[in-house]
C-alpha cells in the first residue's frame, strides 16, 4: 500500500489528479515528513507493466507537463531536506538514475 500526500487520488487509487506545481511523492504512510528517508514508498517494477495516461485538454500553452520516475531516495537529504533526487544532478539535490515518460 502506498500514499501521495496532498494528490487527488480518485477510480480506486488508479487515477491521481494532478494540478500544479506539485510534485508526489509515494510514501508508505500518510504523512508529509520528507525529511525521513524511511518514509518513502520504493516500487519494485522488474518484470511488471507499468501505463501512464496524460490529458493535456486543460493545459496552457508554455506549461511543461512530465511524469519521470527516479530512484529514491537518496541517503543524504538535500537543499530541500527531501531526499529528492535526479538523472540532472544539480547542486544541492541528489543524482540518481531517472526514467521519463513524456
Amino acid at each position: 500500500k502506498y500514499y501521495l500526500p496532498g494528490a487527488t487520488v480518485i477510480d480506486g487509487g488508479k487515477t491521481v489528479e494532478y494540478k500544479p506545481p506539485f510534485r508526489f511523492y509515494l510514501m508508505k504512510k500518510p504523512t508529509t515528513d520528507y525529511s525521513n528517508a524511511d518514509n518513502f514508498h520504493k516500487l519494485q517494477l522488474v518484470g511488471k507493466t507499468f501505463a501512464v495516461d496524460m490529458t493535456l485538454k486543460d493545459v496552457s500553452c508554455g506549461c511543461n507537463l512530465n511524469f519521470y520516475l527516479v530512484d529514491m531516495p537518496v541517503a543524504d537529504a538535500g537543499k530541500d531536506h527531501d531526499h529528492y533526487c535526479d538523472a540532472q544532478c544539480f547542486d544541492g539535490m541528489g543524482c540518481c538514475a531517472e526514467f521519463d515518460m513524456n
